[in-house]
């Protein structure tokens, strides 16, 4: 019976591992953000972990990480689930299951009856072998039937709404499986979200729908829509306004693993009659059961197959002007009573009929007016109502005028990094849409940041607002359907929200003398810092003063007299004109005695075999405790980079770039807390 036992155990991992050998199985979290509360969506990394897990359940826990738009130096810790979640108890499916086709499917997968063992080992070994493939598919059935359902996801204990959410903060949510590690591997995950993530869904792109002899084809761009979307109703009408499903389940984009993403889905849908007008639209369902709007809405008509149609063989250019010429099977004349030439600017809509009734017996065609980029068909209409139309083929006249310059362009960007453009639209018919380039400065090249033509003016993109750059600039370019592009557009400059700190400020040194106290310093080297003030504290005291504000303009020091004797802080703050502010590191002083003397003659010698940096020093400072190491490295501000015990009398620095200027500072800290002042600079190019 262990044998069995070890060989069952054995053929489940090799149906239910990851891909990846001995790393455990991931729990899954997604988040949607409401305007009032924050959608949780859990999925089990393989098979074994789903099945275990609807025993021993789940817990969510939320970390609230932000405030105000300041960060938390403690993260405040909710456990959301009381018990851990878990499938509901079969007897409480019942009724759901009655009006829900989904409840269905999840209850049988989750609580549906499985094999026994037989006394035959052979036999057992395949039924272990089958018991492995059916759990994968109840897996894959079970988070289906969730992805379609917020009932049933809520039922199989996938699901959490959490409305204890504020708008000004932001949060981590964390779900880990209470699996024992015994029975399966498992991994914990993470989730960051807020309310201010809120955001509509989009409606389906790019639909279309193809007519044949009763059937019809609807198409869609996944490209865009599955970043939101796992399945698709299709409605279909008769009258344009009344829609209705075309089945009782969801249409899931399902392609083989080893090929790429073909970006489009593609549905049959049979027609119950020809010659009459039928409306498609396409909906799409999120992960938690949300459908988002309808798309816009196509139609089209069934036509009766007349077993042979037209084949455009050769377009010619006539001075500007177009001549067709088209095959017809000559057997099939009689059943037909003449030929339409049908046109348009696009290959599959928008088609115009630019013929009067031909002749069955015809097989050219003079068009006198044709436009820059045409797509000609030849549409062949039955006597007894049928019609068949042939592929379309592409004609275009010469044409080397570009379309003129964009103009009217504006833009804004808001606090979470979205840029929005906006410009005049170009009136030339053969426009094929926009191209947006974007730069980080206004003198450099600008990138071109749109793969294929954006066919409307407005344009938007989310950028990153942690960096030192202030501002970003844009421009755009009209492009015609033979490519040809427009001058650039005036570039725009749109300045971002300020969400980057100044660099900090640095204490250089300080000596007392009776009751007074020198300080000097340098000032935060951030261009766009508009202040700084010198705050001071007795150690007694939890409460900081401001001393003083000082501009750009003044000198970086401050005399304090009269002071009683005592411990003293100092602390200087940076501000820039967005209201960010960093502060220096803490300076203590004693005002009844004189500051540590500070490390003297202190030597850099560059290794560029060894690629380091030796700095030494012959004497050391009696009582040190530790030394700290301060770096600059080439413009950047001067920071702490290493503490090292207070009786060494050299420093390796090994995280050195060729071509680059260090400067180093040093300074003493004593045993009981007081420090020196910084060491005189040492600067080298390494």
């Amino acid at each position: 019976m262990n044998k069995v036992y070890w060989i069952a155990i054995f053929l489940l991992s090799v149906v239910t591992a990851n891909g990846q050998e001995g790393l455990p199985a991931k729990v899954h979290i997604i988040a949607r953000a409401e305007e009032n509360s924050i959608l949780l969506r859990i999925a089990p990394g393989s098979p074994a972990l789903w099945e275990l897990g609807n025993k021993y359940g789940y817990v969510i826990e939320r970390f609230t990480v932000a405030r105000d738009k300041q960060y938390l130096g403690s993260r405040e810790r909710h456990v959301l689930t009381s018990q851990p979640l878990k499938p509901l108890p079969m007897a409480q499916w019942e009724t759901m299951s009655l009006n829900n086709p989904f409840a269905e499917i999840a209850v049988e997968a989750i609580y549906g009856e499985t094999f026994e063992l037989s006394t035959d080992f052979s036999q057992d070994v395949m039924q272990m072998y089958n018991k492995a493939k059916e759990l994968e598919s109840r897996f894959s059935f079970a988070l289906f039937a969730a992805d379609i359902s917020p009932e049933v996801s809520q039922a199989s204990g996938l699901y959490m709404k959490d409305t204890d959410v504020r708008k000004n903060e932001k949060y981590l949510y964390r779900v880990y499986s209470t699996v024992p590690q015994t029975l399966v591997k498992s991994d914990t995950g993470f989730v960051y979200t807020s309310l201010a993530d809120f955001a509509p869904l989009p409606e389906i792109r790019e639909v279309n729908a193809q007519f044949s002899d009763h059937l019809a084809m609807i198409s869609w761009s996944t490209r865009y829509a599955q970043s939101f979307y796992s399945a698709y109703w299709i409605e279909r009408s008769e009258d344009g306004k009344t829609f209705s499903r075309t089945s009782e389940l969801p249409f899931v984009n399902t392609y083989p693993d080893d090929k790429p993403d073909p970006g489009v889905s593609f549905k049959l849908d049979s027609l119950g009659e020809n010659n009459k007008t039928y409306f498609y639209r396409v909906i799409g369902i999120s992960p938690f059961g949300i459908t988002g709007p309808p798309s816009e809405v196509v139609k089209g008509e069934g036509v009766e197959a007349l077993g042979a149609s037209a084949a455009i063989r050769k377009i010619s250019d006539s001075n500007g002007q177009a001549d067709l010429m088209w095959e017809f099977p000559k057997e099939k004349e009689s059943a037909i009573k003449g030929f339409e030439i049908e046109r348009s600017s696009k290959p599959d809509n928008n088609f115009k009929t630019v013929s009067r009734l031909l002749p069955s017996a015809t097989r050219t065609f003079h068009d006198s007016k044709p436009e820059g980029t045409n797509y000609y068909r030849v549409k062949a209409l039955g006597k007894n109502g049928a019609k068949s139309i042939s592929f379309p083929v592409l004609f275009q006249l010469e044409d080397s005028i570009p379309p003129l310059q964009p103009t009217g362009l504006v833009g804004f960007i808001d606090t979470t990094g979205l840029v929005t453009l906006r410009w005049n639209n170009n009136r030339e018919p053969d426009l094929s849409g926009y191209r947006v380039f974007r730069s980080n400065f206004q003198n450099s090249e600008f990138s071109q940041i749109t793969s294929d033509p954006v066919d409307s003016a407005v344009f938007k993109e989310k950028i990153p607002l942690q960096n030192l750059s202030r501002a970003i600039y844009y421009k755009v370019q009209a492009i015609d359907t033979r490519f040809n592009p427009s001058t650039y557009s005036s570039a725009i400059k749109i300045m971002k929200p300020d969400r980057v700190r100044p660099a900090v400020p640095v204490f250089k040194s300080w000596r007392t003398e009776k009751d007074k106290i020198e300080l000097t310093w340098s000032f935060s080297p951030s261009s766009d810092v508009t202040h700084h003030n010198l705050k001071t504290r007795s150690t007694t005291s939890a409460e900081w003063i401001t001393t003083r504000k000082f501009i750009s303009t003044d000198k970086p020091v401050y005399n304090y007299q009269s002071l009683k004797g005592g411990d003293y802080e100092f602390m200087l703050e940076a501000v820039d004109s967005s209201g960010n502010s960093s502060v220096s590191k803490i300076l203590k002083a004693t005002l009844s005695g004189t500051p540590p003397k500070s490390i003297e003659n202190i030597k850099a010698t560059p290794d560029r075999t060894k690629r380091q940096i030796v700095l030494s020093w012959k004497e050391t400072v009696p009582g040190t405790q530790k030394i700290l190491i301060y770096r600059a490295e080439g413009d950047k501000p001067v920071t702490l980079y290493k503490a090292i015990p207070g009786s060494s009398s050299q420093f390796i620095d090994s995280q050195v770039s060729m071509n680059t200027t260090y400067s180093y500072y040093l300074k003493v800290v004593l045993e009981g807390g007081a420090e020196s002042a910084f060491s005189e600079e040492v600067k080298l190019l390494y």
